[in-house]
């Protein structure tokens, strides 16, 4: 990763949109990752991994750079929780990234942040479930990141590099534990029909959620950056 172009670059739209503070990071960089093509190719891992008691399969966030919160690692170690819980993702909008992190824990629709605004449900994310009984205050996480990028979950927002003025569509997720046992499992629910939406899984699992807001422990802010296509007039 050192020296890494594309985990820089991620590294500037952090602190260029996203008002976060030091502090929500972790102490360095130990716990920072790249896994755009390149830094995952030369690292030899494979893309995928078993985690969690009982195991199960998780995925690399390949495409992604990953920057490593505080979460008191000496209780994670404590706890085991980097070998007991499972890994999974959640997507979101660049927004809401500080007050998740404010907070230190999930938002649900309905839910005051600093600063007395309400959360309010976004639109597109109800219009894309067809379950008229689909309630949206639990917290949706997926074991696979091609899921969580999905405009319902990680809309993407725009940014120019000041640096390079170049101009790109950025997305925002979190990586994170989740604690075996506290979250139920369903399909994929924003109607996609029956392509594969992840080689690695099947669409019938993509969904886990939970009410446990305890249960789950975000360890790694996730970026992405697509360059803008340039129009020829």
């Amino acid at each position: 990763m050192a020296g890494c172009k594309y985990h820089d670059l991620c590294r500037r739209f952090i602190k260029a949109k996203l008002n976060l503070l030091d502090t929500v990071f972790s102490d360095g960089d130990r716990y920072d990752e790249c896994f755009c093509k390149d830094c995952h190719e030369r690292s030899g891992r494979p893309n995928d991994f078993s985690t969690g008691i009982p195991k199960k399969l998780a995925v690399h966030p390949i495409g992604w750079a990953r920057f490593g919160l505080d979460v008191h690692h000496h209780k994670i170690m404590d706890m085991k929780i980097h070998q007991k819980w499972h890994v999974a993702y959640h997507g979101t909008e660049a927004d809401t990234v500080k007050p998740i992190l404010d907070a230190n824990m999930f938002l649900l629709p309905g839910d005051v942040i600093l600063g007395g605004k309400k959360l309010e449900q976004r639109e597109e994310h109800t219009e894309e479930h067809d379950d008229d009984e689909f309630d949206p205050k639990k917290i949706f996480v997926s074991p696979s990141i091609k899921y969580v990028e999905q405009r319902s979950y990680a809309k993407s927002v725009s940014w120019k590099d000041k640096r390079t003025s170049k101009e790109y569509d950025a997305k925002v997720a979190f990586q994170l534990w989740i604690r075996p046992g506290s979250y139920q499992v369903q399909g994929q629910t924003l109607q996609q029909g029956s392509k594969r939406i992840d080689d690695y899984f099947r669409n019938e699992t993509l969904e886990w959620f939970t009410k446990e807001r305890p249960a789950t422990v975000l360890y790694g802010l996730l970026i992405k950056l697509d360059r803008k296509k340039q129009h020829q007039s």
